[in-house]
């Protein structure tokens, strides 16, 4: 029979395993830093923030506080008034990008499963729970994306949002050359959950600079917190279409 001393001897043991016996090596393995674990070991580790203007629970003012320090942090860091810190994954928050700039049947660019984007980007994931069709670009053998020959499938594809960013990650993707040949009518989607930390740094590279206009990611790889996913777009993104991301996020997807 399984007794709760059981469990508990279990969690004691993988805490010591992850925390001091061995290597981590998978940025989705990365640790927790101890003032985020302080934090989360609190009310708030339950809790979530449903709501569109208002809240949709009662009791949540703290936590709509805390969501709104986020916000601010991360509109300031990034130069925008256009952040999401609902979605309780990486994945979930390309999912409710897709799921609002998308309708079924249509054609989404990704650098492809074989070239190390996210299961989330393919047919395989999201893409194809949304029923898109996947285009994959051209990728050198470096894993780096061949511009000229990509852009000249996004000219013939016609697609209506280009994902970049890959879990397993070499160089930071060629966004401006990308932007160079295509102009500026097609969204680009850059997930950049597995350097996250390295961008908020700016030890990578600057996603909007570049020409990105909204990356995703998730908060528990590179950047050291719980799991937990997030939106941000460009400060002149429309707001028409972020509204859209907005009401996706809750209440299309439940977070």
């Amino acid at each position: 029979m399984v007794t709760i001393e059981h469990v508990v001897d279990l969690v004691n043991k993988h805490n010591v395993w992850r925390g001091k016996e061995c290597i981590n090596l998978v940025a989705s393995e990365n640790v927790m830093s101890p003032l985020a674990k302080r934090l989360y070991a609190s009310d708030f580790m339950h809790r979530y923030n449903e709501h569109f203007e208002k809240s949709h629970y009662q009791g949540t003012k703290y936590c709509m506080k805390i969501e709104e320090i986020v916000e601010r942090i991360f509109g300031e860091r990034f130069n925008t008034d256009k952040v999401e810190p609902r979605p309780l994954s990486g994945g979930q928050a390309n999912l409710i990008v897709l799921a609002a700039l998308t309708s079924p049947g249509d054609t989404i660019i990704s650098v492809g499963l074989t070239s190390g984007a996210h299961v989330s980007h393919t047919k395989f994931g999201v893409v194809g729970v949304l029923r898109l069709e996947e285009k994959v670009a051209v990728n050198n053998e470096d894993l780096t994306i061949d511009v000229d020959a990509t852009a000249k499938l996004i000219r013939e594809s016609n697609p209506k949002v280009i994902i970049l960013g890959r879990s397993l990650v070499l160089f930071p993707e060629p966004i401006k050359e990308l932007r160079e040949e295509i102009g500026w009518d097609i969204p680009i989607l850059y997930d950049v959950a597995h350097v996250f930390g390295l961008i908020y740094a700016g030890k990578f590279q600057e996603p909007f600079e570049d020409g990105a206009d909204i990356i995703t990611t998730s908060t528990h790889k590179t950047f050291p917190g719980p799991q937990g996913g997030m939106i941000i777009a460009k400060k002149d993104f429309p707001d028409k279409l972020w509204k859209k991301i907005y009401y996706t996020t809750f209440p299309r997807i439940s977070v």
